[in-house]
């Protein structure tokens, strides 16, 4: 039969370890990251908020982002997928792609409007290392639609993906580190070869 004092212990250091590890997989955080987003308005706010998050710690990120649907719903019924420009968007300005700086950083500022319809759309990602879409100020009016004349818009929805990757930048010691080691040797083998 095993000591009470020793189970005791036994149950402790267990405890202790599984609790470390629980800390640490809540802690760790991805890199890199590949977020699909969506956004849903029915006339108020809404944003979407990634279930994972880009490790923090890092000095700059290569980041880059595409919005590619824009949809409406109308209260005929008839769901309308339409072209972007028709929304009053340059289809170049919903793709892009850059280096930021540390966390919280906004990727991506517009707004939809076309016939009384209008939401701002912010991409970005926020000081926790979650990526985050959103639409505000929202309006919803009416399109005139082919055969059916004015129709009252219901809802607007966006959708995309948003992609990160984090990286350091060389401290400039380690960049003086490196020419004093590399230029001894470069020194060295010039004297060798000149003594050939």
């Amino acid at each position: 039969m095993i000591p009470k004092r020793y189970l005791a212990a036994t149950m402790a250091w267990t405890l202790a370890i599984a609790g470390a590890i629980g800390m640490s997989s809540i802690a760790q955080a991805a890199n890199p990251v590949a977020w699909t987003f969506s956004a849903f308005t029915d006339g108020s706010d809404d944003s979407w908020t990634s279930p994972t998050s880009i490790d923090t710690g890092f000095d700059q990120y290569s980041v880059d982002y595409e919005i590619t649907v824009i949809d409406i719903q109308t209260n005929k019924g008839l769901f309308v997928l339409a072209d972007l420009i028709f929304f009053g968007l340059d289809p170049n300005s919903l793709l892009g792609s850059e280096v930021v700086g540390e966390l919280p950083q906004t990727l991506y500022t517009g707004a939809v409007d076309f016939s009384g319809t209008g939401a701002d759309v912010i991409l970005g990602i926020n000081g926790t290392g979650q990526g985050y879409a959103s639409l505000a100020n929202v309006v919803l009016g009416t399109v005139n639609l082919p055969l059916l004349g004015d129709t009252e818009i219901q809802s607007l929805a966006i959708g995309g993906t948003i992609n990160a990757i984090g990286s350091n930048i060389p401290e400039p010691a380690s960049l003086l580190l490196i020419g004093s080691v590399a230029m001894p040797l470069m020194m060295r083998r010039r004297r060798h070869v000149s003594a050939a």
